[in-house]
């Protein structure tokens, strides 16, 4: 894992095509199991940057993925994590997490909030190992999902 060149940044409207592309390349492998495209996949990302609530990850200068996190209530929700295939297992959802983490304290947050799709298994470990625990599951959006959270 090489992320010592990794750089997080706010995203602007310049970077909704990047942004776009790893939505779709990040979730499109998950739309069979889910029977739709995955939320992220729908989200209005332009919406999002002007909020100013959507940071990229870049390596060495070139965009690997993108972090969407709001407050909710006393806790940071973590609403989208994506990193382009190619640089998966590279480290970076890692990094972008733990800037949400960094903010998170930061601002005198709780805890940090995430949800995800109750097929897409892969995230359980990845999120467990960076210390959330499930909470629950229930449908939200018209999707069956799985709620993680990490205190502060």
């Amino acid at each position: 894992m090489s992320t010592t060149d990794f750089s997080i940044r706010q995203a602007t409207l310049d970077d909704l095509a990047e942004i776009k592309g790893c939505a779709v390349a990040a979730f499109s492998p998950f739309i069979e199991r889910v029977g739709k495209p995955p939320a992220p996949m729908l989200d209005d990302q332009a919406a999002e940057i002007r909020r100013g609530i959507v940071f990229v990850g870049l390596s060495a200068g070139r965009f690997v993925g993108y972090v969407v996190y709001q407050p909710k209530g006393e806790n940071m929700h973590l609403e989208t994590l994506a990193v382009l295939p190619s640089h998966m297992r590279d480290g970076y959802g890692t990094k972008l997490v733990a800037h949400v983490e960094q903010v998170a304290r930061e601002n005198e947050f709780s805890a940090i909030t995430l949800c995800t799709h109750v097929t897409m298994i892969e995230n359980f470990a990845f999120y467990k190992n960076l210390g959330f625990t499930e909470t629950g599951r229930g449908k939200q959006h018209g999707y069956d999902r799985v709620f993680f959270r990490k205190p502060l």
